[in-house]
This record gives structure tokens, C-alpha cells and sequence, in this order.
């Protein structure tokens, strides 16, 4: 251990900083001490190497958790709003078109929790086939939203995959080769089939989805949609005001670059002075 102030206690205090005063507490002396933030505690001394990298990643949820609050008063709203959210762009047509989008808001959750924050949740949503509504599982984690499962039709077995990726699983059919090579007009052109071309279902009819792909899988065909990765509803301009300009478009409430750098910088620094 160094005999300076170039401590590992000294080096967690300047990453104290970047976080509200009240999200951390420091116990112990400047070599052996403890770190409670986000429900954990972490103990940071020369048999714990590691200890600063897990504390970087439990201050880069917390500036995530804080700033989602401070862009929510910012915005006046009261609950999770779904532009805490990010996901697919399709997900969020089919949340909207289901009229889901109330459902799923509730089950959203405010979390400091490394891993988690800032928004965690899961979505489980029955079939209720007389009322047209197919079943929906959906989690969100860390502030992103993936459709494990989304039903679509129970007459041909449709299911959706909304994360990264949009894949529409159509059971029991399979295209001849020929028709799949028909599907995209000119392979040296952006020129794609429409999903409602392809697709028989109302969501598809609803909304001017692109195909990106579309290919036998065993017994099934497999279409893959041109998607983005975006706030499943639009950011106020308020909420705007309180993240930095460098902010992500997608995750506005996300730690920047530059703090992220910073941040594990600290952390490194910290695991060498562990290690002296």
C-alpha cells in the first residue's frame, strides 16, 4: 500500500463524486473499508482485487438510475414513461398497436441495482384468443426491453422475437427455393418486400414494416424485419434538458464515453494501489 493520500479510499471518494452524495457510504479505514451502493455491499482491501471493478459498475447503474429520475421530474411524469425504455423499433409499434403499452408501463420498475438500473421489469401476458389477444413475454433490464415471445396468431402459429433482431417464426410452412429468391426483387438494390406482403395478420397491414430477410428454418419460414434500436416513445423536451449533449440518443439516461472511461479509469487505479 502506498502512505500517501493515493489510497484506495482516497481514489473511491473522487468516485463518490460522481454520483449524489446520499447513494454511497464509506466505512473503515483508508486501506480496508467497506461500500454499501445499489442493495449491496462491497469490501475493498488487499484480498479483494476486484473490488473496484465491481464498484465502477454499481456507480455506472447509479448515474444511469439518477439520471432517469432527474429526466422524469424533469418531464413532470409520474410512473416509468416507455421513453425510459428503449427496444425495438417494432416492439414499440406492437406495444402501441395491442394497446399494451399501458399494461407493460406498469409492470416497469426504478432500479439503482447494478445490472438492472434503471429500469427493470417483466411482462408475462396470457392468450385471451376470445378477445383476440395473443400472449406476450417481454423483460426489460437495464433499461432495454427484448420480446422473448410474442404470439401473434394461434390459427398459423406466428411468434415474434423483438430484441436486436426482429424475426417472425411462421409455423409449419415452407416456401420453395424459387419463391425466396423471387422475395427480394433486385439483390443489388435496397428494394424489399413489405412484411404485409408476406405476412397475412393486421399488425403487418397497420404498419409499412420492411423485410429484411426471409429464409426456410426445418419446417418453419423465418422473415426478419428491418428494425432500429430506439426509445419506445418519444423523449420529452424537458427530460432533454437535464442528460449531457453527448448523451445517446437511444439511452439518454446511460453514463457518456467520457464518463464511462473516467470511471473505470478510477477503478483500475484503485485495483493497482490494492495491489502494492
Amino acid at each position: 500500500m502506498t502512505g500517501n493520500d493515493d489510497t484506495p479510499r482516497a481514489v473511491t471518494e473522487i468516485m463518490r463524486s460522481m454520483v449524489g452524495p446520499t447513494s454511497m457510504t464509506i466505512k473503515g479505514d483508508r486501506d480496508r473499508f467497506t461500500v454499501t451502493i445499489g442493495g449491496m455491499t462491497l469490501e475493498v482491501c488487499a484480498g479483494r482485487p476486484h473490488a473496484f471493478e465491481q464498484l465502477a459498475a454499481a456507480i455506472e447503474s447509479r448515474i444511469a438510475y439518477e439520471r432517469a429520475m432527474a429526466m422524469v421530474a424533469a418531464a413532470g411524469e409520474t410512473g416509468v414513461p416507455l421513453w425510459l425504455v428503449t427496444g425495438s423499433e417494432v416492439l414499440g409499434k406492437w406495444l402501441a398497436w395491442s394497446r399494451t403499452d399501458k399494461a407493460f408501463a406498469q409492470i416497469l420498475t426504478l432500479t439503482d441495482q447494478a445490472g438492472a438500473a434503471p429500469i427493470a421489469g417483466k411482462l408475462a401476458r396470457r392468450a385471451r384468443r376470445d378477445l383476440g389477444q395473443m400472449s406476450a413475454k417481454i423483460r426489460v433490464l437495464a433499461g432495454q426491453a427484448v420480446a422473448e415471445r410474442i404470439e401473434l396468431s394461434h390459427r398459423v402459429p406466428a411468434i415474434a422475437v423483438l430484441g436486436e433482431r426482429a424475426t417472425i417464426r411462421i409455423a409449419r410452412h415452407h416456401l420453395p427455393e424459387v419463391l425466396l429468391l423471387k422475395l427480394f426483387k433486385d439483390s443489388t438494390s435496397n428494394d424489399r418486400w413489405r412484411a404485409s406482403e408476406i405476412i397475412d395478420h393486421p399488425f403487418f397491414a397497420a404498419h409499412d414494416l420492411m423485410v429484411a430477410d426471409v429464409r426456410n428454418d426445418g419446417s418453419d419460414v423465418v422473415v426478419e424485419l428491418k428494425t432500429s434500436w430506439q426509445t419506445l416513445a418519444p423523449v420529452p423536451k424537458a427530460a432533454w434538458s437535464v442528460v449531457p449533449r453527448s448523451a445517446d440518443p437511444a439511452v439518454p439516461w446511460r453514463a457518456t464515453h467520457r464518463e464511462v472511461a473516467e470511471l473505470y479509469a478510477l477503478a483500475a487505479r484503485g485495483d493497482r494501489l490494492i495491489r502494492e
